[in-house]
């Protein structure tokens, strides 16, 4: 019997969203560099605001972000999981959980739609 641990199951539910997402929302741009035989697409994130700047490399939708600024220390790979929880959640595990699962409800479910689409501008 396979046991997951919660982050586990937080994880393969964060892969679940696509780049583009989890991204573009918090304020990065991206360009596509490549297209590999293989059919996969090199893209290139930039933030750059109020003196920040980042650069991230995604190769697919399921391998973690390579985190390629000079000026970053600390590890060079950002899975979605973790760019959900600094970006999103102010690194706070309990409000990534809620975040991922109410997107899963929603994502299936028609009734939860209806209201975020009646109440999205208030």
């Amino acid at each position: 019997m396979n046991i997951s641990s919660p982050k586990n199951i937080l994880q393969d539910l964060a892969n679940s969203l696509p780049w583009t997402e989890i991204l573009i929302p918090v304020g990065y741009k991206f360009q596509m560099v490549e297209i590999l035989d293989s059919g996969e697409i090199l893209l290139d994130w930039i933030y750059e605001k109020d003196g920040l700047f980042s650069q991230l490399q995604t190769w697919n939708e399921t391998d973690p972000a390579i985190i390629v600024d000079n000026d970053h220390d600390g590890p060079r790979t950002l899975t979605k999981f973790d760019a959900l929880l600094k970006f999103n959640c102010g690194e706070n595990f309990l409000i990534a959980k809620s975040l991922l699962t109410e997107e899963i409800v929603i994502a299936q479910n028609p009734i939860d739609k209806i209201g975020q689409r009646n109440w999205s501008d208030y």
